[in-house]
């Protein structure tokens, strides 16, 4: 797994100028990594766990430094780019359908993301070992 954290580590540093292409490449390199990620979170060893955790960390920085980089470059804020971002007027036909499929994508890892964090949380609780209620002694009423 740490050829493909770096490759993807690789794609988030080499964007430069987004395409519908790259968009494409880069965003399903994200999702097919993170993927496999949650899939060593979810039933890996605790040393599988711990190192996809890392995995998930490293790459989390990095989109955020290059996200931060190309504000920065833009001189524009993100409710600046989120707007400009959501105006078909913007892009061209091409550009419009890959944001399209980009933001779908997203939006079902994302629900993915959701539902094996309920799946984790529920298999945790079914771990440990409830107490169980004790039965209640008798009242004997003294009549």
């Amino acid at each position: 797994m740490e050829e493909k954290v770096q490759k993807l580590e690789a794609l988030y540093e080499g964007i430069t100028e987004i395409t519908p292409e790259k968009m494409d490449t880069l965003i399903s390199e994200s999702i097919h990594t993170f993927e496999q990620i949650l899939e060593k979170l979810n039933s890996g060893s605790e040393e599988e766990k711990e190192v996809a955790m890392e995995h998930a960390k490293r790459l989390r920085q990095q989109l955020e430094t290059q996200a931060e980089k190309a504000l920065g470059n833009l001189k524009v804020s993100s409710e600046e780019l989120e707007a400009y971002a959501n105006n078909k007027e913007n892009f061209t036909e091409e550009e419009w359908e890959a944001l399209r499929k980009a933001k779908e994508e997203l939006s079902s890892y994302q629900d993915h993301i959701k539902e094996s964090k309920e799946t984790i949380s529920i298999g945790e609780s079914e771990k440990k070992d409830p107490k169980k209620p004790r039965a209640k002694a008798a009242k004997w009423i003294a009549g």
